[in-house]
C-alpha cells in the first residue's frame, strides 16, 4: 500500500475517496443543501478517480440516499445538480481524449470476466500480511454489533463495507491487475474503515 500510495500514480487519491465516503456517509444527514450537492459531487466522482471504483460509487451513493432525512424530490434535485459537475467533467474528458474510459480501463480489458485469475490475484495480494484474516474478523464484528443493535445505528458501516466488498468483487471478476495487490488497496481500506 506504501509503495502505490506513493509512487505518484492515482493509488493515494483512490484512498482518500474512500475516506471521505466513510465520512459523508457516517456524518451525512444534513439539510443543508450546498453541502448535499458536495456530497453528490464526491461520491459521483469515483469514476473519475478510478474507473473500477463506480462500483463503490453507486453503492455508496445508494447509501447516501437512504440515509438523507429530505423528502424524495429534493433528493432528485440533489442528485441531479451535485452530478452534472462530475458529468461535465467526463464529457470534456472523453472529448479531448476521444475514448469512453480511460485508456488504462480499455487496455486491461475491465469488463473480461477472469475469475479464477482475480481470485489468485486477491489471494495473493493478501497472503502475506493476513489481510484477508482482518476483513473476515471486520465484517464478523460488524454483523454481530448490527445485529446487537438495531438494524440504523450501523446503516453508514454495512454501507461502506458493501462498497468495498463489491470493489473486490469486480476485481476478482477482471483477473485483478499487473500489480500485485494495487486493484485491491480501495476496496480492502473501505472494508476496514468500519
Amino acid at each position: 500500500a506504501w509503495d502505490f500510495t506513493t509512487s505518484g500514480r492515482e493509488g493515494s487519491l483512490a484512498l482518500r475517496w474512500v475516506a471521505a465516503t466513510w465520512w459523508v456517509l457516517v456524518h451525512g444527514g444534513s439539510t443543508w443543501r450546498p453541502r448535499a450537492r458536495l456530497e453528490v459531487v464526491l461520491l459521483t466522482s469515483s469514476w473519475l478517480v478510478r474507473p473500477d471504483l463506480a462500483l463503490m460509487g453507486a453503492v455508496a451513493l445508494v447509501g447516501w440516499w437512504r440515509s438523507r432525512p429530505d423528502r424524495r424530490s429534493q433528493r432528485v434535485a440533489d442528485l441531479v445538480l451535485g452530478s452534472l459537475p462530475v458529468a461535465a467533467v467526463q464529457l470534456a474528458r472523453m472529448a479531448y481524449f476521444a475514448a469512453l474510459a480511460p485508456t488504462p480501463a480499455l487496455a486491461k480489458e475491465g469488463t473480461r470476466v477472469r475469475i479464477d485469475r482475480g481470485l489468485s490475484y486477491l489471494w495473493d495480494a493478501g497472503r502475506p500480511y493476513g489481510t484477508w484474516v482482518f476483513v473476515a474478523v471486520t465484517v464478523a464484528a460488524l454483523a454481530w454489533l448490527t445485529l446487537r443493535r438495531a438494524a440504523g445505528p450501523g446503516f453508514p458501516a454495512w454501507t461502506i463495507t458493501t462498497a468495498g466488498l463489491v470493489n473486490l468483487a469486480y476485481v476478482a471478476a477482471v483477473g485483478g491487475d499487473f500489480m500485485p495487490g494495487r486493484m485491491a488497496i480501495p476496496g480492502v481500506f473501505a472494508v476496514v474503515a468500519t
